[in-house]
């Protein structure tokens, strides 16, 4: 009893393991990144009661992403997002450049700990981020730093479940 508890113990997936990509490059420089998809909630009054019923209303999509700074590759990428003027806005629009009027991307984000029973790979699609800071402290050994970002949706790439000891996979698309 006590070996299985040791052996589920190292079942545990470790974050260390995991990665985030984009373009198909691991980002070397991204250490966390958080999403949460959230049913929104409606209130609806019921006539006649002294209470309230509620109903599912829209989802919503939000993070976020913390990295390393080694470059200042993420700086650039949401200031040339967020400050395009409306001129250039609309000669991205008139030549057709659709892909780069939004700054939107995609992450992948895969989970692979040799210890855990298997593989997981997410995608966020559609990530957009918000806003840009920049800044010193002279106290800091290294910079990282936190941004929020929001997505369209969040698709499951490959999942899996265990039942009973037995890895049954729920997703298998990568």
């Amino acid at each position: 009893m006590a070996s299985e508890a040791f052996a589920n113990a190292l079942r545990r997936y470790g974050g260390m393991w995991g990665s985030a990509w984009r373009d198909g490059r691991m980002l070397t420089d991204v250490v966390q990144v958080t999403g949460t998809t959230q049913r929104g909630r409606i209130e609806v009054p019921l006539v006649g009661q002294q209470r309230v019923g509620y109903k599912y209303g829209r989802l919503s999509s939000e993070g976020s992403i913390a990295f390393q700074k080694i470059d200042t590759g993420w700086e650039l990428d949401v200031f040339n997002a967020i400050t395009l003027d409306v001129d250039e806005l609309r000669r991205r629009r008139d030549a057709g450049q659709f892909g780069t009027l939004d700054g939107t991307f995609d992450l992948l984000l895969k989970q692979d700990d040799p210890h855990a029973f298997g593989k997981e790979v997410w995608q966020l699609v559609g990530c957009m981020i918000w806003q840009l800071d920049v800044g010193i402290n002279i106290a800091d050994d290294f910079i990282q730093r936190e941004i929020p970002l929001t997505y369209d949706r969040a698709e499951p790439i490959r999942t899996f479940r265990v039942t009973d000891g037995v890895v049954q996979p729920v997703h298998t698309l990568q």
